[in-house]
């Protein structure tokens, strides 16, 4: 067959072939037209140093960021800059794939950004859709007029940079008992950052719930007898006002839009999640940025944004009540505690920790949600001046935490979750809002137990689970590096089952005590007596609990594993 072909035809056929070849290793000619989302993983620490280099040599904005080997980051990448982009991927022998191709043309089919005029956002309509800020204060003036459930008290925390009322919500009984100011108080703040619309729609699903209890469900009514609910829906609202304008960037805005920092007249604003006072700047790791024009610039000084002033005022005036501060971001799917600002830092209160934001976990993975617990900084990266650090650094509240809400840190959605998802990530995410806190309430007012459940029996409410079994792990013993946890029951009925240590009251016996003091001592010779050593900032190694039952076996287990994933694996991080 060779001799067929002529030296002409050979030379024809070669050029076409080395024309066929390079429009195969190049981007299609309409490439640089669309805005794309390219997924890229890091298998080697040269990998993450180059999409570190393209990161700020082409201003691509990270859904979920590299920060080390074997990672996988998400990024935003501009029109003018995809080719380059993706040819520098391939030169550079950087795995990758673009998870959407047109980002504009993704956002229309799945019904995520639309034009608006505004409209009146009943008790319902909400749980269907994502509110403007003019739709959210509309929705929390009707909750104050027409709630049916409890007394619902709307106000303002302050203004925002560009003017705007910054909304709170507080939550009572209708009927008051005589003592709401003795109640601890939960604090949730969302919308830090403006375009993580779940984040104002989930705050808005609770002040449903809590206004309303449609589905009569006598656990709400546990929960506002336990606490006051302290709800701020959107504390960036310049912001998440200017995501609803037309413009894919603008539906991507991140930070406030606080103005004059930079003479560039498009670098406005500042990450509201970097602008707290703790531990603030700390190092040039710090996870923000001096940098106006970048998404995680932490403005030139802690609190220098009115935005986080105004939630550290509201703060301050309820620090004597505040029990649990969650604040809401998303994306991801995680339950995160402190500390946000170093991942070399150990926090002394772990298993605590651990065991209450396992209740939230828990409860989600019963809805099929799957959520990983653990430390800020160790999970994700470290990031100074977050919200949480500043709650529990310079408030001393034990139990504050993030949490980044659907869609998961797989999904292509990220910040995009598809309107049709809101319905149900918010009603599902409710669930795990209840079990938090009913297991906080069992961790923070022990001794309150006796009064509210003559109040259960009276008022018909019923008391959760996590309030009649609790087996507490506050008394922490520390010896050098070794950290000895000994369980203690609380005075709610734990039951009595086998393996569970401490002092045991029970509701339907006369108090009796099981167990004692557990000890780090190999030798424990009491079958009751079990053991959970903690090697500070390793994972656990060694935790005797062979026929140990209940929730302390438990939580030890998911501890132990969740160490040995951090310190074993590279979760992906996302922005928080």
């Amino acid at each position: 067959m060779d001799r067929m072909f002529t030296s002409g035809t050979r030379s024809l056929l070669l050029i076409v072939l080395g024309l066929l070849s390079l429009g195969a290793s190049l981007p299609s000619a309409h490439s640089n037209t669309s805005y794309k989302v390219v997924r890229i993983r890091a298998n080697s620490d040269r990998d993450v140093h180059v999409i570190h280099y393209l990161r700020h040599k082409y201003h691509l904005d990270p859904w979920r960021d590299v920060t080390r080997a074997h990672q996988v980051g998400d990024y935003l990448v501009r029109p003018q800059h995809s080719d380059d982009v993706l040819r520098q991927l391939v030169d550079s022998d950087i795995h990758h794939e673009v998870v959407i191709n047109d980002v504009e043309s993704f956002l229309r089919s799945n019904d995520a950004i639309k034009n608006r005029t505004r409209r009146s956002a009943t008790a319902h309509e909400h749980r269907h859709k994502f509110l403007t800020y003019d739709e959210l204060l509309d929705f929390l003036h009707h909750a104050q007029n027409t709630a049916t459930n409890a007394r619902v008290q709307v106000g303002s925390i302050g203004k925002s940079f560009e003017g705007r009322d910054t909304p709170y919500v507080k939550f009572s009984l209708q009927i008051s008992r005589g003592n709401d100011s003795e109640k601890g108080a939960i604090f949730i703040d969302s919308g830090i950052h403006s375009r993580e619309w779940i984040s104002p729609a989930m705050a808005a699903e609770m002040i449903h719930r809590l206004a309303f209890n449609d589905e009569n469900d006598s656990a709400v009514n546990s929960l506002l007898d336990m606490f006051t609910w302290i709800i701020v829906p959107l504390v960036n609202p310049d912001g998440y006002a200017f995501t609803f304008t037309p413009g894919l960037e603008n539906r991507l805005w991140r930070k406030s839009r606080a103005a004059g920092y930079s003479s560039d007249p498009y670098c406005y604003g500042v990450d509201l999640n970097r602008n707290f006072g703790y531990q603030w700047n700390n190092n040039p790791f710090h996870g923000g940025s001096a940098n106006p024009c970048s998404g995680t610039f932490s403005g030139p000084r802690s609190f220098s944004e009115p935005e986080s002033r105004n939630v550290r005022d509201i703060l301050l005036r309820n620090k004597n009540n505040i029990k649990g501060y969650l604040t809401l971001h998303s994306f991801g799917q995680f339950f995160l505690y402190p500390w946000g600002y170093s991942s070399d830092v150990e926090i002394d209160d772990e298993v605590d920790l651990y065991h209450v934001a396992s209740a939230f976990a828990d409860a989600m993975k019963r809805k099929n949600y799957q959520y990983q617990v653990g430390g800020s900084a160790k999970v994700l990266y470290p990031a100074a001046g977050g919200s949480d650090d500043y709650v529990r650094g310079m408030m001393g509240v034990k139990y504050a935490y993030t949490v980044e809400l659907p869609p998961h840190e797989s999904s292509k959605y990220g910040f995009l979750l598809p309107e049709s998802d809101v319905m149900s990530v918010v009603s599902d995410t409710w669930e795990g809002i209840k079990a938090f806190a009913f297991r906080l309430y069992s961790y923070t007012k022990p001794l309150a137990f006796k009064k509210m459940t003559s109040r259960v029996s009276s008022s018909g409410f019923t008391a959760h689970p996590d309030v009649q079994r609790t087996v507490r792990y506050d008394n922490v013993e520390r010896h050098g590096n070794d950290v000895h946890v000994k369980p203690l029951a609380s005075q709610a009925d734990v039951g009595g089952r086998n393996g569970d240590a401490g002092k045991i009251f029970d509701n339907t016996k006369k108090k009796r005590e099981v167990g004692t003091s557990i000890h780090a001592d190999k030798g424990a010779r009491s079958k009751r007596k079990r053991v959970a050593l903690l090697k500070t900032g390793r994972p656990l190694r060694r935790v005797n609990l062979k026929r140990s039952t209940g929730r302390r076996r438990s939580v030890a287990y998911k501890l132990q594993q969740s160490r040995l994933l951090h310190n074993h694996t590279n979760p992906v991080s996302v922005l928080r």
